[in-house]
């Protein structure tokens, strides 16, 4: 594939080596246009690989109706937009074989595109420094806005402030759950030493984490 700033548009025919690449490529292309983009669909042969792929506008479609009695019922968001393009592997190559251009509402001012969904991602650069800035007892606030000024602006930084908050809590909160489970193993362990006859039995899910004990 050609560099992306030479062939930042899709086109019919346009060859990837791989669906990261065109899926990489999809996401650059909505960031540089002012829209969010998802995976809609994908689809298989029977050996499990992967044969076609479709990417869209994250406005496609319209949400599921909540039959539920709800006093705030969710937001419509999605506009049913068609603005998408298809892939098939052909010859060890995903190829374009349909783009549809056109967008049915406005799109997102460059300035606040980072803001979508899709366009905001903490690398483990960034994450680290997130951990660093938190231990150096800084301000979730002025951490924020300092990675801001050393990114030139918050358009270049790739996440939210509330992307700070959620990632620094879910961080938390795993470390909390291993420690509970770390510090009650290791009892375990002392009363064994105290008590050969002392038994006890735990199970983990797919997680690691602890589902059932005996």
């Amino acid at each position: 594939m050609e560099s992306l700033e030479v062939n930042w548009k899709p086109s019919i025919g346009m060859e990837f080596d791989n669906v990261e690449a065109a899926w990489q490529f999809w996401v650059e292309y909505g960031k540089k246009n002012g829209f969010g983009v998802r995976q809609q669909y994908k689809n298989k042969n029977v050996d499990g690989s992967i044969r076609s792929y479709r990417f869209v506008c994250c406005k496609e479609g319209h949400q599921e109706v909540d039959k539920r009695l709800v006093k705030k019922p969710t937001k419509e968001t999605r506009t049913g937009c068609k603005s998408r393009i298809a892939l098939s592997l052909k010859n060890g190559k995903f190829v374009i074989h349909e783009f549809v251009e056109a967008h049915n509402h406005l799109l997102q001012l460059l300035e606040t595109t980072h803001m979508l969904a899709s366009h905001r991602k903490i690398s483990k650069a960034q994450a680290y420094e997130i951990e660093m800035a938190k231990n150096s007892g800084l301000v979730q606030n002025d951490s924020f806005q300092l990675m801001s000024t050393y990114a030139r602006g918050r358009a270049n930084l790739g996440y939210t402030r509330l992307d700070a908050k959620n990632y620094l809590q879910a961080k938390r909160q795993h470390s909390m759950v291993y420690g509970e489970a770390g510090s009650l193993l290791e009892y375990f362990q002392h009363q064994l030493l105290e008590n050969p006859s002392f038994y006890h039995a735990y199970q983990m899910d797919l997680e690691e984490k602890m589902t059932n004990l005996f």
